[in-house]
């Protein structure tokens, strides 16, 4: 499932999901990270963590739904990041 709109919240499909929301305030950097069972508390730190961190020229911030060891990046932010530092910096 992928999340176009930014303000909409991602839909929870299995009780077996985990969200995690990954900051990062550079690349190659440590990571401040959080984990829930619920999208929508998920999704909330997430567009709170761009709002408070995301203007910051080499921030990097994603939420990832893991499900039974695979991941999907619902949101990154920057929108367009793109580099390979960037797909690498959740190592869950």
């Amino acid at each position: 499932m992928m999340v176009t709109d930014a303000h909409a919240v991602p839909e929870s499909t299995t009780s077996a999901a985990v969200y995690l929301v990954t900051l990062r305030f550079r690349p190659g950097g440590g990571e401040v990270t959080g984990e829930w069972t619920k999208p929508k508390t998920a999704f909330d730190t997430f567009r709170d963590w761009v709002g408070l961190y995301g203007d910051g020229a080499d921030v990097f911030i994603q939420l990832v739904k893991d499900t039974a060891g695979n991941h999907e990046v619902l949101k990154p932010w920057p929108q367009d990041w793109q580099t390979s530092e960037a797909t690498g910096a959740c190592t869950v």
